[in-house]
């Protein structure tokens, strides 16, 4: 095994301003790490070229520092990643390199301060240079890490390869000794292949309806933060204070029972979940301009600026009009993916100026894929016999069936929004997958205590195969201390043991089991995709996005139809996984055919 890393001089491999790569490590094990600059390039080749196994952590950022260099990159069936290796043994830590080698070796042994040297110079580089800017006037530019002196970057970079071969060496054992584990390690490993493909592809977008958008959405914005002012009505009211947005919602005496307050200061926490259980037009308007705020920052940083601190200093749009966000391989505990710069899963699914904005290029098609409902039909198939495993085989509406079960009647606010008895219903069919309880129930249906205790117990009783499947995890979780999915054996483990533990983290794995399971589907048929040829764009959650020839779109889509639900015996022996895939030229599309957002009806 060849343990590799790269050094470059920001996080931004792709879009406008890409990165320059200054530094390539290699570590095969037998003596210290090599270390060459860009100007040895044939020596980095001939490294890259070895018959060997190739590993780095994180190793999707390196083959692409990598391939912008223009390096040949070994074949991917040789690609290993030493972080999805540790998040595979131990999904409930941080994946970072020095936690997981402080972890396994201590901090004396797996020599943190090499990284600290690192730090600690930039940080007085820094200061030089903003004191420097202040006396002759000269632009102040950010230090990196291509600017510190080798004989302090070199021993922090071979640290890097070194400390992955030995997090790797115990890790490989783990992984190898346990069938199950395999299994799963063998899965990311094709899923590492096809999200490297994806994000060297991008995403195609219409340059042009994105400036469209974000200037239909900079008055929009201004309209809505003195609409806030307006309601608040006090003087400097700034509706991005916390503080500004408490005294407020005190001040006008709105119903704040069922929102937290600091058990300090008293200030009430205005987080989403907070402001959505307040029954008040200022929460309301809070929640519209922050959702409006996000969208006009993914926006500029699309087309201008990049975000993330500096990091990815330039657009994320590069010349040829495409997006290259960071699908994360392993980004929650569950395995599910995440996603960053720009964070594409952020869109609201209902919200479709953006995805309009998604724009198949000349000669394609999109192909869009989502799988229907899978969290419920998921939790039916675990559940087992009961209501709501036949409510979904005879196609019932699963969330009117659980109000009229619950007792959920709907309720208007004083904002003038309603709740309908199904928007309820399918709050309360996902609280139970969430894990939420009686504080959730108070929360997001504004009930006294007593009340939302009496709702929990009636939706128990509606589907007591729930509680059963409760049970049953809780039972495997006292025995072995942890579950694990039944598609691919990926481990969800409990932090303690035993019964006290149980009690504590129990009521969690609902959702881990079927966010999981979820996720193991979504990564299965990514691989399958990939592996059949097709040109995968984006994974947004349960749903796959291709851009694909036009005449061969037709053949995509079955693929794509038959690789989210075909092959999963162990869910659809007991129901069916649907998915239907929608051939389109905007990603709009397949949610409306016919939408044309106004940004684009006033431009015309």
């Amino acid at each position: 095994m060849i343990e590799f890393d790269v050094e470059t001089t920001s996080l931004q491999l792709h879009g406008a301003v890409p990165a320059d790569l200054f530094l390539v490590q290699f570590y095969d094990g037998t003596e210290t790490a090599v270390l060459k600059h860009p100007d040895e390039r044939e020596k980095i080749q001939e490294w890259l070229d070895k018959d060997d196994e190739y590993r780095a952590w994180n190793t999707k950022f390196d083959l692409h520092a990598l391939k912008q260099a223009g390096y040949t990159l070994p074949d991917d069936s040789r690609w290993h990643d030493g972080m999805v290796a540790a998040h595979i043994v131990d999904e409930r830590s941080s994946v970072a390199l020095q936690a997981r080698g402080n972890r396994l070796f201590g901090e004396e042994q797996a020599k943190a301060e090499t990284e600290d040297a690192v730090k600690d110079w930039l940080k007085k580089e820094n200061a030089r240079r903003r004191k420097q800017s202040k006396e002759d006037g000269e632009e102040y530019v950010d230090a990196n890490y291509s600017d510190v002196p080798d004989e302090i970057m070199f021993p922090y970079a071979a640290h890097d390869v070194e400390l992955t071969g030995q997090i790797g060496e115990v890790y490989d054992h783990q992984i190898e000794s346990s069938e199950d584990l395999t299994g799963v390690y063998d899965l990311e490993r094709r899923v590492l292949a096809a999200l490297f493909a994806m994000e060297s592809r991008g995403i195609p977008m219409d340059r042009d309806a994105l400036a469209k958008m974000e200037a239909s959405i900079l008055p929009k914005l201004d309209e809505l933060e003195q609409r806030c002012r307006e309601i608040a009505d006090f003087d400097a009211f700034n509706p991005r204070s916390y503080k500004h947005i408490s005294e407020a919602l005190d001040r006008q005496d709105a119903d704040t029972r069922f929102m937290t307050r600091d058990a300090t200061t008293q200030i009430l926490k205005t987080d989403q979940e907070n402001l959505e259980a307040c029954d008040h037009p200022l929460a309301e308007a809070i929640l519209e301009y922050r959702g409006t705020h996000k969208m006009y920052a993914m926006l500029r940083g699309i087309l201008h600026t990049g975000s993330n601190d500096g990091k990815f200093p330039s657009a994320y749009l590069d010349d040829t009009d495409r997006l290259h966000p960071n699908f994360r391989q392993v980004g929650a505990r569950t395995g599910r993916m995440s996603c960053a710069n720009p964070n594409f899963q952020q869109i609201p699914r209902d919200d479709l100026r953006l995805r309009y904005a998604v724009a198949a290029g000349p000669g394609k098609k999109l192909v869009a894929c989502d799988l229907d409902s899978i969290e419920m039909r998921l939790l039916a198939a675990f559940a087992g016999e009961g209501a709501l495993l036949d409510a979904i085989k005879n196609d019932r509406d699963i969330h009117i069936m659980t109000a009229e079960r619950v007792g959920l009647l709907g309720r208007s606010r004083t904002t003038g929004a309603t709740e309908s008895p199904r928007d309820q219903g399918k709050r309360m069919n996902y609280l139970i997958i969430y894990g939420g309880g009686t504080r959730a129930i108070r929360k997001w249906f504004g009930m006294t205590q007593n009340d939302a205790r009496a709702t929990l117990q009636r939706m128990h009783r509606a589907y007591p195969e729930v509680g059963a499947l409760q049970g049953r995890i809780e039972h495997a979780l006292e025995d072995r201390g942890y579950v694990k999915s039944p598609l691919t054996g990926r481990h969800w483990r409990l932090q303690g043991s035993g019964y006290q533990a149980v009690q504590k983290e129990g009521y969690r794995f609902i959702n881990y089991l079927i966010q999981g399971t979820a996720a193991d589907i979504i990564k299965v048929a990514t691989a399958r995709c990939h592996e059949a040829g097709i040109d995968l764009v984006a994974i947004i959650h349960d749903e796959i996005l291709a851009e694909v020839d036009a005449d061969k779109a037709e053949e995509a889509a079955r693929i794509i139809e038959d690789a989210m639900t075909e092959g999963f015996e162990g869910i659809t022996s007991k129901i069916p996984i649907t998915a239907e895939a929608k051939i389109v030229d905007r990603w709009s599309q397949a949610k409306d055919p016919d939408y044309v957002p106004e940004y684009i009806k006033e431009s015309e």
